[in-house]
């Protein structure tokens, strides 16, 4: 009876030792593969970033180059706007002179 228990006990103790060891391997195992799932979520973040800060810069490189056409044509407007006034005014004088030219006709054939 004893030497059977021993003997039950020895194997008990050895396949206690040999399930320690296969629960020690998966939790290396499972450590392992934890670090790789980390390191490849911390390298597709690290990307994600850099993609968002390169449209980013993108973005606001448009935005510079839309504010700065729009400069330009308000600039041109402007421009267009006073070369109008001129005309304008140009076009104002000539009917005066016209006008006035016709009127100095119209004296010179009353006399």
């Amino acid at each position: 009876y004893e030497s059977a228990m021993q003997s039950l006990q020895a194997q008990h103790t050895e396949e206690k030792s040999e399930l320690q060891e296969k629960y020690n391997g998966l939790v290396r195992s499972m450590g392992i593969e934890k670090d790789k799932v980390e390191s490849t979520l911390r390298d597709m973040v690290t990307e994600l970033e850099e993609s968002l800060r390169l449209s980013k810069e993108d973005a606001m490189n448009q935005l510079d180059i839309m504010k700065d056409e729009l400069l330009e044509t308000s600039s041109l407007l402007k421009e267009s706007k006073q070369n109008e006034e001129h005309s304008a005014a140009v076009l104002r004088d000539e009917r005066a002179k016209a006008a006035a030219a016709e009127e100095l006709e119209k004296k010179v054939y009353e006399e």
